[in-house]
């Protein structure tokens, strides 16, 4: 192939371009080939005329080399051509399936940015969230896996020509998409975390209440424990108090009637 003929894959524009050109080139061949003839038959009477071996078989040999040398070009034009009509398809429909991911990687990045923004929802509602954005995520990487499978077709199909545009868009497009499904992925993960943390915590709690009640039900009934032991004993130094009082008053009677 030549150089002048290289195009960048996906380049419609400098397709179309390569195409108008070489459309020239046929169109000038088939002018010329009557030109040509003229030229053979010219030859091929000239050998006719002479009974030099050896020229007549330099003009066999020259004009086989010039019949040669014309039909593959010819045809390679024409090859050419064709393939490159099948270029402009194939591009067509990688320019769409790229603006088709290059619209999932714009539409994902502000979902996840919106869903950071809700950072004061509940957790189990972050949680939920999260769960459906990475289902939404997954059904979306057909696309993405559709545009990659075209990609690769096209490098090695057109293998011959400029494909580091094919090459380089895929691969940014990809490290964006990678890098929208890591941040997905660590953020339900933290999210996961705190859930785990806040419901041993909760457990923790629940249990310690637990023992909070248990250990006020045990003071409550020491409590009433040491009250009734307390009325008892107040009980006692009150019979023993009035047991004073009425030894008291008898004595007290007794010294009356004396005096």
């Amino acid at each position: 192939m030549l150089k002048s003929n290289i195009v960048t894959v996906g380049d419609v524009d400098e397709i179309c371009t390569t195409i108008g050109r070489l459309k020239v080139t046929k169109s000038d061949l088939e002018q010329r080939h009557t030109q040509l003839e003229a030229i053979f038959t010219l030859a091929q009477n000239i050998k006719n005329k002479t009974s030099n071996l050896d020229v007549r078989t330099s003009i066999t040999e020259k004009l086989e080399k010039v019949r040669c040398q014309w039909d593959n070009t010819q045809h390679g034009v024409e090859a050419r051509l064709l393939q490159l009509d099948h270029m402009i398809t194939h591009s067509n429909q990688w320019e769409e399936q790229r603006r088709e991911v290059n619209a999932l990687i714009g539409q994902n990045e502000a979902r996840l940015h919106n869903l950071q923004m809700l950072s004061k929802d509940p957790l189990t509602k972050q949680l939920s969230d999260s769960k459906v954005f990475l289902q939404d995520l997954s059904k979306a990487q057909a696309t993405v896996g559709s545009f990659n499978q075209l990609s690769a077709q096209l490098v090695q199909e057109y293998a011959d020509d400029d494909t580091r545009r094919i090459t380089e868009v895929t691969e940014t497009h990809n490290m964006a998409w990678n890098t929208i499904n890591n941040r997905a992925s660590d953020r339900h993960a933290c999210l996961d975390g705190e859930l785990k943390s806040l419901q041993a915590s909760l457990r923790e709690l629940e249990g310690f209440l637990k023992w909070l009640q248990e250990a006020e039900t045990t003071v409550n009934v020491l409590a009433d424990a040491s009250h009734r032991e307390e009325l008892s004993q107040d009980s006692a130094h009150i019979k023993e108090l009035r047991g004073q009082l009425e030894v008291s008053a008898v004595a007290m009677t007794n010294g009356n009637v004396r005096s």
